[in-house]
């Protein structure tokens, strides 16, 4: 088809048309319609001095393959193969979750289905834990006292003078389970100190109030650092047990147990009794760990003149009203069951007439006893000037007959400064 006057047209208009029909028709279809033109193409060429425009041929080729071209600055929409000088665009596909499809070369597990909802974690179940069972004690080695399994409320573990067992009152008790007494025991044995009158050790089997296997008295020792080995007979027991001491006395107090121990034999001699404290206070000093704890008075403990017996007297000028000497024991308990009375010398120096009064208190600060004038043990009824006086006071006259002290206050009984006077050999009968 030409179109007049401007046959160059007509040629693109016949190619693109011929082009069209390629994109709709076989490729055999389309040779036979380029034969069948029966117009041939010609070449064109333009004016003298421009540039010649190519060409145009068309060889038709045995199988062509059909490719859209992309117009320049677009982009085809699709095609069927890609071009050789193309790269095809790369899509980075996730990589697939792990499954439980089996895969080639692998056993397949069953595994079960994941679902969003969490598994349950499953609760174990709690199978009790059996009671262990207690090793036996040998009953025949040294048990030390701390190492109870189970006692009574205000017993304490303590580390004074040696670490024991303390604050034993009349009705406390220790338990040591499981004690080994193998073929039978027949002596008892215990390191104790009292400084409180002593009490009473109950051996005791399985329970509070099982079977009295035997019982040890313990003695007042005289201080709580001075231990003794006090051992007793028992019967009546061999086998594992579980051992109960039961402390009885007098009070609360009454004795300390480092360690005790049993044994295969009755034991043949009796312990030596402890030897009584020294009664001393004040001998050329203070004597004995005690020490001045005085107020508002001036003393003189190595006091040259005048002097009773010895080397030296106590002087003591009291400053104002109830002023006191105050004497303090730093070791411990004093024990008044050793003793009868407290004995001193006293002097009125030049004038006399000193109205001093006698007290006892102890380590709580707690007056024991009743308090005595020493006027009412001086024949005189006061105290002499220029001479020494003996005053014995009975410790029963104070309510007591026994007990700890741990102090001793010599104080005025007026209310105005008292004039010097003099003590020496002060000390408990």
């Amino acid at each position: 088809m030409i179109i007049a006057g401007n046959p160059s047209v007509s040629i693109i208009i016949v190619i693109c048309t011929g082009l069209l029909l390629c994109f709709s028709c076989s490729p055999i279809q389309l040779l036979n319609d380029l034969e069948g033109l029966s117009t041939p193409l010609p070449n064109f060429t333009s004016d003298p001095g421009a540039t010649a425009e190519p060409t145009l041929e068309i060889t038709p080729e045995p199988t062509p393959e059909l490719t859209e071209e992309p117009t320049p600055g677009s982009t085809p929409e699709s095609t069927e193969e890609p071009t050789p000088d193309s790269t095809p665009e790369l899509t980075e596909e996730p990589t697939p979750e792990p499954t439980a499809e089996s895969t080639p070369g692998s056993t397949p597990e069953s595994t079960p289905e994941s679902t969003d909802e969490p598994t349950p974690t499953p609760v174990p179940t709690t199978t009790p834990s059996p009671t262990p069972t207690q090793i036996p004690k040998d009953a025949f080695s040294i048990i030390q006292g701390e190492y109870y399994d189970d006692c009574s409320t205000g017993i304490i573990v303590s580390s004074y003078c040696v670490v024991h067992i303390g604050d034993i009152d009349d009705g406390s008790w220790a338990l040591y389970g499981s004690m080994n007494f193998a073929t039978g025991a027949a002596g008892f044995e215990v390191y104790t100190t009292s400084s409180n009158g002593g009490g009473t050790i109950e051996i005791r089997l399985d329970s509070l109030t099982g079977t009295l296997a035997g019982s040890c008295a313990i003695p007042d020792t005289g201080g709580w650092c001075s231990y003794e080995l006090v051992a007793c007979s028992i019967s009546g027991v061999s086998g594992i047990h579980d051992l109960y001491l039961v402390f009885t006395g007098d009070g609360t107090g009454l004795f300390n147990v480092d360690w005790f121990k049993f044994l295969d034999t009755a034991p043949t001699a009796t312990p030596t009794p402890a030897p009584t404290p020294d009664p001393r206070i004040y001998d050329d000093g203070l004597v004995n760990n005690w020490d001045d704890w005085s107020w508002d008075c001036t003393r003189n403990f190595n006091c040259m003149y005048p002097v009773y017996d010895g080397n030296y007297s106590l002087s003591a000028l009291y400053n104002l009203g109830y002023a006191a000497l105050y004497f303090h024991n730093a070791a411990g308990d004093i024990q008044l069951s050793y003793y009868t009375s407290l004995t001193f010398y006293i002097h009125g120096g030049m004038t006399g007439g000193q109205s001093l009064r006698v007290s006892f208190r102890n380590n709580f600060d707690v007056q024991v006893g009743d308090v005595l004038l020493v006027d009412d043990y001086l024949a005189g009824g006061s105290v002499s000037p220029n001479t020494w006086e003996e005053v014995q006071i009975p410790l029963a006259d104070f309510g007591i007959s026994g007990g700890i002290i741990r102090k001793i206050i010599f104080q005025s009984d007026e209310s105005t400064a008292l004039p010097v006077f003099y003590l020496d050999k002060i000390e408990f009968n």
